[in-house]
């Protein structure tokens, strides 16, 4: 296996933190946009971004935290450790939605569209081929399908957004199409993230690679109801206002 060059290493470490940073801030500033949509208070325009801020943070930093201290846990601990990280939030999420009268208001104010576009920045997948499977940082039966399917969400993101914000039958076909694409890519990279060669251990981007594909800001949660935002049954980010199963 090739050493990673040090400026490769450091790069894309860099771009997976910026990535993660600006899809926070985006998701924060959509909800403070669909809090006033909404017509909440001055109170209800404060607090509705800023739960979403603290959740998704908090939700990240867990799941670094949590990816880097699983081998140090027993086998048996591992996957349900790595599962109650990966949903035990959305359930939250879904609770804190429910629980909340102000947080509905804002979900029912959210265009669909908003957040198929922000599923832009899986782009990024292209650091699954380089530069990590390019010097065996992470196996080709897991970089690539996650590679392809991460990279067709991002291309498709804008047209099939501006196909929901438009509504109609076209919308229905983008959202499939979409769908059937990357869904061969989904299927072969399922499962658990391979561990990371012991060479790997000290690389932060290569952790944090592996960490966001086995759960960090899942995606594949159902839309809310409404007249556009079911055609599409795809990648949403899990917010307190904007993912209901």
């Amino acid at each position: 296996m090739t050493v990673i060059p040090v400026f490769l290493e450091r790069g894309s470490t860099l771009v997976f933190f910026a990535v993660a940073a600006l899809l926070v801030a985006t998701l924060t500033a959509l909800s403070a946009d669909a809090a006033r949509r909404a017509g909440l208070g001055r109170s209800g325009l404060v607090r509705a971004p800023a739960t979403v801020a603290v959740f998704l943070a908090c939700w990240f930093g867990l799941a670094l935290v949590t990816k880097d201290s699983l081998p140090l846990l027993a086998q048996e601990l591992q996957l349900p450790l790595a599962l109650a990280v990966g949903f035990g939030p959305m359930l939250a999420a879904a609770a804190i939605l429910f629980s909340s009268r102000s947080l509905r208001a804002v979900n029912g104010a959210m265009p669909g569209a908003w957040l198929v576009w922000a599923q832009s920045y899986r782009m990024a997948g292209f650091l699954f081929l380089f530069p990590f499977l390019a010097y065996g940082v992470i196996p080709a039966a897991f970089a690539i399908p996650a590679a392809l399917g991460d990279m067709i969400t991002g291309a498709l993101a804008l047209p099939v957004g501006r196909a929901v914000a438009r509504g109609g039958p076209q919308a229905a076909k983008w959202a499939v199409g979409d769908r059937v694409a990357r869904e061969p890519a989904r299927v072969c990279s399922a499962g658990d993230p391979p561990a990371l060669p012991r060479s790997a251990a000290g690389n932060p981007g290569a952790r944090l690679l592996t960490a966001e594909s086995g759960g960090e800001f899942p995606s594949g949660a159902r839309p809310r109801a409404g007249a556009r935002d079911d055609l599409i049954d795809g990648d949403r980010q899990c917010l307190p206002m904007s993912c209901v199963e």
